[in-house]
């Protein structure tokens, strides 16, 4: 997948300027889902809703609980950044699956009714909710593992300024953000590992920041996005509810396959940088990057998806024209800079050409 898009500066405080965590309008080459998904990039996205298929993402979204406001699809390729209405309380429920290794639990507001001897009478056997399960586990976890990623520094580190810590340890947690084009709505969504005792309780926490008159929260002089506010409402939530609890790790399900791959394409590694990665049985990358190859056509005709799209392959010239000049290389319908993965300074596994 090819992000396109300027990184820019954003002044926080007076003489503090710092790299704005939405590094807009950057064209930044060759880049994995996990990164795209991570980092909030929005062109993959749209690109994998179109390889997947538009209406078959409404209809996965439907299978996790969520109730769109129109019965079909209005939205196209653009359903992957959320341009459906829907209830926060359906999109938690969601993330809820995930954290529940793919198994939805139809919500309730209600734990239980009991009569003035202190007998449960609500729910019964034949009146508790069936579960069911909507994804594999082995899916749910690579979903929980990228996320995981972002309450990482690590891997992260402008979302995962939002970590939990308990004492000295830090807590796993999965979470993803989320700014309306018209920044009216600011949302943070996620949910810690559950705890071993499947009596427990376990946290799945979704957080709106916004005015009630329905008015912008930020102008174009000082922008502001959920990362900026609540990121920091959601771990601190966590936070305090968590305090003292285990700190349990997010639990592998069985028959996952571990695969080193290349940290850019996600094809399967063949000598230089790599990382390791999840795959359900049978979904491992086979193919390699062509010997000597590292960018170019070739690449992206062995990763398969971009040159299946004519329009795609065009903007993926244009770009690998400028990127052979180097970074901040101006160009395109939106005069965008070429840069390395995030912005002109994070670079977890070097330059990608």
């Amino acid at each position: 997948m090819l992000e396109l898009g300027h990184a820019r500066l954003r002044r926080r405080t007076a003489g503090e300027r710092v790299p704005e965590p939405l590094a807009l309008g950057l064209e930044r080459g060759p880049l994995r889902l996990r990164q795209a998904l991570q980092f909030s990039l929005n062109i993959p996205a749209i690109k994998a809703a179109a390889i997947n298929g538009p209406d078959h993402v409404f209809e996965v979204a439907k299978r996790f609980g969520i109730q769109f406001q129109k019965p079909q699809n209005t939205a196209g390729v653009s359903i992957a950044i959320g341009t459906l209405e829907l209830h926060p309380i359906d999109l938690l429920g969601a993330y809820g699956t995930l954290a529940n290794g793919g198994t939805l639990v139809p919500r309730t507001t209600i734990l239980s009714v009991t009569d003035s001897n202190g007998n449960q009478i609500w729910p019964t056997p034949e009146t508790k909710p069936a579960a069911r399960q909507v994804v594999s586990p082995q899916a749910a976890y690579v979903i929980t593992d990228i996320l995981a990623g972002n309450t990482n520094p690590r891997q992260n580190p402008y979302w995962g300024r939002a970590q939990i810590i308990d004492g000295s340890r830090r807590r796993p947690a999965a979470l993803k953000t989320g700014t309306t084009n018209d920044t009216k709505d600011l949302a943070a969504f996620g949910y810690v590992a559950p705890p071993e005792d499947p009596n427990a309780p376990a946290l799945a926490v979704g957080v709106w920041n916004g005015n009630s008159d329905n008015t912008p929260v930020s102008t174009a002089d000082d922008p502001l996005f959920s990362i900026d506010v609540t990121t920091y409402v959601w771990a601190g939530f966590l936070k305090d509810a968590t305090k003292g609890w285990a700190v349990n790790d997010f639990k592998l399900p069985d028959s996952l396959v571990e695969q080193a791959v290349d940290p850019w394409t996600g094809l399967a590694a063949a000598g230089g940088k790599k990382v390791n990665a999840w795959f359900r049985p049978g979904t491992e990358p086979a193919e390699n990057l062509p010997p000597e190859e590292r960018c170019g056509t070739a690449v992206l005709q062995t990763a398969g998806f971009e040159s299946d799209h004519p329009a795609w392959m065009a903007a993926n010239d244009g770009w690998m024209k400028r990127a052979a000049k180097g970074t901040g290389r101006r160009g395109g319908p939106e005069r965008t800079a070429t840069s390395y993965f995030y912005n002109f300074s994070f670079n977890p596994y070097g330059k990608s050409w």
